[in-house]
C-alpha cells in the first residue's frame, strides 16, 4: 500500500469532494478516483457509499480514515526525524536556559564540559521560561534547564540541581543567630519579596498552604537590590537561598533555614524523539556526575 494514497484519502475524507480535494493534491479528479478504487481493492473493502449523491463514507471507510490520519500522521514525524538527523552536527551541542536559572551554576558546568571536549561547537542560548520545552520538541536544541518537570512522554529529565527558600536578615536582627526560622515567627516582619513569576508563585502558594499573610513592603526583581535592602536594616526577605549566597558580597546579612522547608528543583530536560548524538550523551552523562543539592 502506497503512503501517498492513504494521504490521498484522508484529504479527501476532509473535504468531502473530489474535484476539491484533487485541486488540493495537484492532481486530476479521475487520477484520486483510480486511487480511491486501487484502495478499495486492496483492502478489499468500499470506502465510499456511491449510491448516494452526498459524499459518504462506509463504515469501512470511516473505520479506515481514522487509522489513515494515524499513519500519515507517524510518516510525517519519522520523515522530520530523518531529515533533522541529517541536519545534525555530531560535534555540536545546543543548550538553553532563563537568565534567572543562570544563578545555578550552568555556564561554569557548559565550559567546563567544553574543556573536556575542545573540538566541540558549544550553542548557548538564553530564552524565556515559555520557550523552552517549544525548542526541545522541534529540535532546536539538545538540552534545557528549567524549573518545570517533565510534564509528558516526550521528554526525559534529570534533577541538576536542587534549592531551597531561606530567611535573610540582618546579622544584627533577633532571629539571626537560629538555625531554623519558623514562618509564623515571621508574620510581624516586614517583607521584601523576589518579584520573579516561578519564586513568587511558589511562595504564594506556600503561604496559602500554612495560612500566613506576609507583610509586603516590596517587590524587587533584582536579588543584589534585595541582600543591600536587608543589609540596611529596611527589612527581611524571603528568598531561595542561591540567589541570596552570591549576591551578599560585603553585606552584613545572615542566611537562615525557613520551616516548613519549601525546596525545588532545578531539570535538564531532553526530547525522547531525537536520538541524542555521542556528545550530547557525554554531556548529559557530565551533568549527572556534577548535579546535587547546592549548599
Amino acid at each position: 500500500m502506497e503512503s501517498s494514497i492513504l494521504r490521498e484519502f484522508v484529504v479527501l475524507t476532509n473535504f468531502c469532494n473530489y474535484q476539491t480535494a484533487a485541486a488540493e493534491l495537484a492532481i486530476s479528479q479521475s487520477t484520486l478516483s483510480k486511487h480511491i478504487q486501487k484502495l478499495e481493492q486492496e483492502v478489499g473493502h468500499l470506502l465510499i457509499d456511491r449510491s448516494k449523491r452526498a459524499f459518504t463514507l462506509t463504515a469501512h471507510g470511516a473505520l479506515l480514515r481514522d487509522y489513515a490520519s494515524q499513519i500519515t500522521s507517524i510518516w510525517d514525524s519519522a520523515l522530520t526525524t530523518l531529515n533533522n538527523l541529517n541536519d545534525v552536527d555530531p560535534q555540536r551541542i545546543s543548550i538553553a536556559f532563563t537568565e534567572m536559572h543562570g544563578i545555578y551554576g550552568i555556564v561554569e558546568l557548559i565550559s567546563r564540559f567544553g574543556k573536556l571536549h575542545p573540538g566541540i561547537e558549544l550553542n548557548i542560548l538564553e530564552k524565556t521560561g515559555p520557550e523552552l520545552k517549544p525548542m526541545l520538541l522541534s529540535g532546536d536544541c539538545d538540552f534545557i534547564f528549567t524549573a518545570r518537570a517533565a510534564d509528558s512522554n516526550d521528554f526525559q529529565s534529570t534533577v541538576y540541581q536542587s534549592d531551597r527558600f531561606v530567611v535573610a536578615l540582618p546579622e544584627g536582627h533577633p532571629l539571626a543567630k537560629r538555625d531554623a526560622i519558623y514562618l509564623e515567627e515571621l508574620k510581624d516582619e516586614k517583607i521584601i519579596a523576589h518579584r520573579r513569576p516561578r519564586e513568587v508563585s511558589l511562595l504564594c502558594n506556600y503561604y496559602t498552604e500554612n495560612h500566613f499573610k506576609p507583610n509586603t513592603i516590596s517587590s524587587i526583581s533584582s536579588a543584589d537590590t534585595i541582600m543591600r535592602l536587608v543589609n540596611e536594616n529596611v527589612g527581611i526577605s524571603i528568598i531561595t537561598r542561591r540567589a541570596a549566597f552570591i549576591n551578599l558580597h560585603d553585606c552584613h546579612v545572615a542566611l537562615v533555614d525557613l520551616l516548613p522547608d519549601i525546596s525545588f528543583d532545578i531539570y535538564m530536560l531532553s526530547c525522547r524523539k531525537y536520538p541524542l548524538t555521542p556528545i550530547a550523551k557525554a554531556f548529559r552523562q557530565f551533568v549527572n556526575e556534577n548535579s546535587g543539592t547546592l549548599k
